[in-house]
């Protein structure tokens, strides 16, 4: 799934993200095992964002974990999937700054969503998915409904 069409207005993407500090180019989204005898290594890497990822999309979901985090580049930024998403052409893009059990990060992407199926803004909807897990006692600690950053635009 190397492909995402430039038509999208959503994107999701529910896995497992690789971190590589010293090279960040090379930190990616693992979206299949690697094939054997094959140069396909089951990676979205962020150098393959930038260099053929073109889309026209309100938000990209990243929720995999540490997703939203990258390489400090001073001045620049932060430089990592984020980034490369916006350059590929989302007008916002959610990440996990760590890693986050599946069913709260789930519980949370999905009142999430219902918030913007009912016409709410980005930045709202987010707001409010994180106030319904905060007022669950199971999921009210920070570590559970904090870790999804929204970057770019309402």
């Amino acid at each position: 799934m190397k492909a995402i069409g430039r038509n999208a207005r959503f994107v999701h993407l529910a896995c497992h993200a690789v971190q590589d500090s010293r090279f960040p180019l090379d930190a990616g989204l693992a979206l299949a095992a690697p094939r054997e005898k094959s140069r396909e290594n089951g990676l979205l890497q962020v150098w393959e964002v930038f260099e053929s990822v073109r889309l026209d999309a309100d938000l990209v979901t990243l929720s995999a974990c540490g997703s939203g985090l990258g390489a400090d580049a001073g001045s620049e930024g932060l430089f990592g999937l984020v980034r490369a998403f916006q350059y590929a052409g989302a007008r916002s893009v959610a990440g996990a700054l760590w890693n986050v059990p599946d069913r709260s990060i789930g519980r949370l992407v999905r009142r999430f969503y219902r918030g913007l199926a009912a016409g709410a803004p980005r930045d709202e909807a987010l707001r409010a998915a994180q106030l319904d897990l905060l007022s669950d006692d199971a999921t009210k600690a920070p570590y559970y409904w904090a870790s999804l950053a929204l970057f770019g635009s309402r």
